[in-house]
């Protein structure tokens, strides 16, 4: 029914079909030697591998097709096929085969690709009609999960790490009953828990690896909490879970199932498997509920999304360059296509002494990328509720600055960089003493120790008078404007977008953002002040500073004007990981939508991502491809002109190009041990990169 009626006859299938089953001892135990080689024929295959005995095989076939069993045009039609397929493989004449590389030679990329795909297309979901599956809400839920019968750090609870915080516990098959009740006892303070069976069975004997008490402890579980299933083993185990919900089937274990089950989980893929065998009567044959993807980032080998993974390598070298010839000390890369990460690779130390490598959860300083995942988006939202626009006079939303010359200004020009803004200031030399030759910072504005008025955190061990940030806002408000608004790059502006925010919601910067994006995005590291959040140890170092705050800086914000709001502005400040970064930039991709929320309007990120109409270069907070070729390209000449992003002064960049559903994102600390270092300007480190992932795509 499978071989001749569903795949040659219904699907004209032409090629060869070959059969392993020859030695299964279902079928044995059957037929005998010889017999099983003549029905395995007639069923319609043509390579037959493995047949106990090939004498008796031989003499069987041979009968079979004397007595009429199988004709010889059926014989024919076998035999051309198999010399057909010798033709084309070239085994017409003697083969040489280089036996060097040669298992990497048959476990190809591509037959990766090919085998994560295919295990993607098995997954199966069951009992889901309250759609628990896949979890939505980040925020506000608290995870965990039990692996029964796992080694510690197994691929699945660590790939489920990838999107939330998770308290993991394991317990064996052999685990005592006072084990599971004080298991149990934890796990019902949870909102979620995923149980996952491992190590399952292949013998019915054995209930395939379900032991009694399994289905009893998820049932009770299910009594405390909502409870989702992974099982990784045969789906005939259904039949001992008959009372279970929110099952998913991966129907093996190993490396690749684990990993996409737990995507899964999260919605990174859709789900539209069946099961191909009825376990019992409530799991018949093709059950299985559809499950749409909620969109967020996967993880998968790049030529399942036609790149080439030899291609990407090649950023490998061009970083070992970098560390060497110190344009940087480290960095982390990090490619997103088609919402999969496809490349994500740590390079170097935080520092040149190399005692501390560079790790997936180490926090870098963004500099200006603050601008869009920051600032930028928190203007987008307020677009987006009616409460700002972008054409409107800034006074509207800062009455106090009536007075001034900013009063007539609009965001529209504003955040493109068209205001006629200065580009900067440099605050903190008014702070230093006039020692020319020893510059310190004055005794009356910084303290060693919080107190009093000196309580803005410039960085460790150095407290600002909280007044003296009065002074910077009156600097940037009557700030003279340049005589004409073309483009020219400016700090300021962003400054006043943090004002803004804050004088429509109530709410500093930081905590806006924050509220509103990264908590319910599942970001867990991406954060102002860093340092009063996480170990030191964790935050790349930015400086050796030797001209202002005289010691290193590390987990504050390397700028200084930021630095003297206490680390919380719209220009800088903002600290992140590259995956981090990459989900805010795939939801913007996603036209506002990510994990089953709609963050911003699609029209909204249209309208931000689209240039200014004065500019060759940049779109609304966002910077651009520079369209002027009479101007320095800003990015790799291979993206497209809808390429969007920023770059920051520390050695960041990210771009996301719609074009080609790619996200780029670079992490270094180039400015260490000085910002002086230009190096890595030099040499385009960042274009260089990004050009890589244009040259790996294959279409």
């Amino acid at each position: 029914k499978v071989i001749t009626e569903k795949l040659i006859d219904e699907m004209a299938y032409s090629g060869l079909i070959f059969t392993d089953a020859l030695e299964m001892k279902g079928v044995l135990k059957h037929f005998p030697p010889g017999e099983i080689e003549v029905r395995a024929l007639q069923a319609g295959n043509d390579v037959l591998v493995l047949p106990s005995d090939i004498d008796k095989a031989f003499k069987e076939i041979k009968k079979a097709v004397q007595t009429g069993r199988i004709t010889e045009k059926m014989i024919e039609i076998k035999v051309k096929k198999i010399l057909i397929a010798k033709y084309r493989m070239g085994l017409y004449q003697k083969p040489e085969i280089d036996l060097k590389q040669v298992v990497d030679n048959l476990n190809s990329p591509m037959t990766d690709a090919l085998v994560q795909q295919l295990y993607e297309r098995a997954l199966t979901v069951l009992e889901n009609d309250d759609r628990i599956l896949p979890f939505v809400d980040l925020s506000r839920t608290r995870y965990a999960s039990v692996a029964i019968g796992a080694p510690p750090a197994n691929p699945f609870q660590k790939r489920l790490e990838s999107y939330t915080s998770f308290e993991h516990h394991r317990i064996l098959r052999s685990g005592t009953a006072h084990e599971r009740n004080n298991l149990l006892s934890e796990l019902s303070n949870f909102d979620r828990v995923v149980v996952s069976i491992h190590k399952m069975s292949r013998h019915p004997s054995k209930q395939f690896g379900i032991t009694e008490w399994i289905p009893k402890f998820i049932k009770k579980l299910q009594s405390k909490t909502q409870v989702s299933v992974v099982l990784f083993g045969n789906p005939y185990a259904l039949q001992y879970l008959d009372s279970i919900q929110h099952i998913l089937v991966a129907y093996e274990e190993n490396d690749i199932t684990q990993d996409i089950a737990a995507q899964a989980l999260f919605g990174a893929l859709p789900i539209d498997g069946q099961l191909p065998v009825k376990a019992s009567d409530r799991f018949a044959v093709f059950s299985g509920q559809k499950m749409s993807s909620l969109r967020r980032l996967g993880f998968a080998i790049p030529e399942q999304y036609d790149m080439s993974s030899d291609t990407l390598q090649m950023i490998n070298t061009l970083m070992q360059k970098m560390i060497k010839t110190k344009a940087a000390p480290g960095a982390r890369v990090l490619v997103v296509k088609n919402r999969k990460v496809v490349y994500d690779q740590d390079f170097g130390h935080h520092t040149y002494a190399k005692k501390r490598a560079v790790s997936h959860k180490d926090i870098f300083d963004l500099a200006s990328i603050t601008k869009v995942a920051a600032a930028t988006l928190s203007i987008m939202k307020l677009v987006d509720e009616g409460k700002v626009d972008l054409y409107d006079p800034i006074v509207n939303y800062l009455p106090k600055i009536d007075t001034t010359n900013k009063r007539n200004l609009t965001l529209y020009d504003i955040m493109a960089h068209h205001a006629g803004l200065k580009p900067w200031i440099p605050f903190y030399l008014n702070t230093l003493t006039d020692n020319k030759k020893n510059p310190r910072p004055c005794d009356t504005i910084y303290h060693n120790q919080v107190g009093g008025d000196f309580s803005l955190k410039v960085c460790n061990d150095m407290y600002m008078c909280s007044s003296y940030a009065d002074s910077i806002w009156y600097k940037i408000y009557n700030s003279e404007l340049r005589p004409n608004n073309n483009y020219r790059y400016s700090d300021l502006g962003m400054y006043m977008v943090a004002d803004i925010v804050k004088s429509l919601t109530g709410m500093s910067i930081d905590r806006y953002v924050e509220e509103q994006f990264y908590k319910p995005l599942g970001l867990r590291r991406t954060t102002y002040n860093p340092a009063s959040r996480f170990p030191v140890d964790e935050i790349v170092p930015t400086e050796e500073d030797r001209y202002f705050r005289f010691k290193r800086i590390q987990g504050y914000v390397h700028d200084m004007g930021a630095a003297m709001l206490g680390g919380v502005s719209g220009h800088a400040g903002l600290y992140s990981t590259a995956g981090e970064l990459a989900v805010i930039f795939q939801m913007l991709l996603n036209h506002g939508y990510y994990g089953g929320k709609q963050y911003l309007k699609p029209e909204t990120v249209d309208l931000f991502t689209t240039r200014h109409q004065r500019s060759t270069r940049r779109g609304i907070g966002f910077d651009m491809k520079e369209l002027d070729t009479l101007r320095t390209l800003n990015m790799a000449p291979e993206a497209s002109s809808r390429c969007f992003g920023h770059l920051g002064f520390t050695g960041t960049a990210v771009w996301a190009d719609p074009e080609y559903d790619l996200i780029f994102v670079m992490l270094a600390n180039r400015t260490y041990p000085t910002m002086k270092n230009n190096k890595y300007g030099k040499e385009n480190y960042r274009p260089k990169t990004q050009s890589i992932c244009y040259k790996a795509l294959k279409k």
